[in-house]
């Protein structure tokens, strides 16, 4: 997104998700809304489709996950 700064962490040792360490549900949510917030929905969509290596190893940790709306700023989008 031509303009676009964003910050984001880094850890040293980078390993893939995995059974025991999962992508989280709740940190995509914060990733994306942070994009949606700063950059719209072409922000969130680059944050996608630049990303690499997504992993099968997925775990939906938010509050009631069964009615987002409740607890899921934006998760019409993001889902």
């Amino acid at each position: 997104v031509a303009g676009l700064r964003l910050w984001m962490y880094v850890p040293l040792a980078q390993e893939v998700a995995s059974r025991d360490f999962p992508i989280c549900q709740t940190y995509l949510d914060c990733v994306l809304n942070g994009c949606l917030e700063w950059g719209g929905s072409e922000a969130a969509e680059f944050f996608i489709t630049s990303t690499g290596a997504w992993s099968e190893f997925f775990l939906n940790d938010t509050p009631l996950g069964r009615r987002p709306w409740l607890h899921r700023r934006n998760h019409k989008l993001i889902d």
